[in-house]
């Protein structure tokens, strides 16, 4: 929410879309997602042009204006939705990519420029290196728990094993 409302507060685009790639699968999901006002879509639909090419040259994209843009007016999304302004930045900490920033407007073009690409993507690197922080954090708390269920196996096991007289478990039983 933090990240949205700094998007919405600085950059004011009419639709915004963070998308974070899942470790097991690879694919990008939509993690926040926020329209500006009251509009609301039934379907959450992106240019998909966009984020790919952001995402295979690893680069923040600033679309000035989509409709006359070479590199996307031919773009069935970008026509369909009738997207005129974009950036979309790539969220990159250690060399891996965790995700992408999206967001556009559809009233206004040429409404960003370089400033607000260079806002956009510090924003998306501050948002990877919490997401590699929050994964690193769950590792931890995962291998943490772990070593406590195995701490308790072992605890367990030391409990059936047979006794010797001064009470002792006899650990080389076997």
């Amino acid at each position: 929410e933090k990240v949205m409302d700094s998007l919405f507060a600085f950059l004011q685009p009419d639709r915004a879309f963070i998308m974070i790639r899942n470790e097991k699968t690879g694919a990008m999901e939509p993690r926040a997602v926020r329209f500006f006002g009251s509009q609301e879509e039934a379907e959450i639909a992106i240019s998909q042009t966009i984020v790919d090419r952001c995402l295979q040259e690893q680069v923040s994209l600033l679309v000035s204006d989509a409709l006359s843009d070479m590199r996307f007016r031919a773009s069935e999304s970008v026509v369909v939705q009738r997207i005129r302004s974009a950036i979309c930045a790539p969220m990159i900490c250690r060399g891996e990519v965790m995700g992408v920033i999206y967001l556009d407007t559809k009233s206004r073009p040429s409404v960003y420029d370089r400033e607000e690409l260079e806002l956009a993507t510090g924003i998306a690197n501050q948002t990877a290196l919490g997401i590699l922080n929050l994964r690193l954090m769950q590792r931890m708390i995962e291998q943490r728990t772990h070593e406590r269920e195995m701490e308790i196996a072992k605890e367990i096991q030391m409990r059936l094993l047979p006794r010797s007289a001064t009470g002792q478990a006899i650990s080389n039983y076997f």
